[in-house]
């Protein structure tokens, strides 16, 4: 799946937002835009796709947006149940495994 990019800005303009819109464009930071997105890279998660090939786009837009996101407590639940957010299984991972086991030693 391909990650969501945001807009040329060209693109950015009311009449051409109009018009993508009418075409099927939606906002990835409507809750329902965003947990679809989250529920594709879950999938991806539970069939073992890399870690970090997935999530990255939609945790970056998240962060970026955080300030104006207005979902319910229950959303973000529902969301929270989701592996959208990147990470690494360290077991499988052993120069990560030793580099992490370095830094906390410290």
């Amino acid at each position: 799946e391909a990650a969501p990019l945001p807009l040329p800005e060209p693109l950015c303009t009311p009449r051409v937002l109009t018009v993508l819109r009418r075409c099927g464009l939606q906002s990835a930071m409507r809750f329902n835009v965003f947990y679809s997105l989250a529920q594709k890279v879950d999938v991806l998660a539970r069939r073992g796709t890399p870690p970090m090939a997935r999530g990255h786009s939609l945790c970056v837009l998240l962060s970026a947006r955080l300030d104006t996101v207005t979902w319910t407590v229950r959303q973000w639940h529902q969301l929270s149940k989701l592996r959208f957010i990147p990470s690494v299984d360290l077991s499988r991972e052993p120069l990560l495994l030793e580099s992490t086991r370095m830094l906390t030693r410290s």
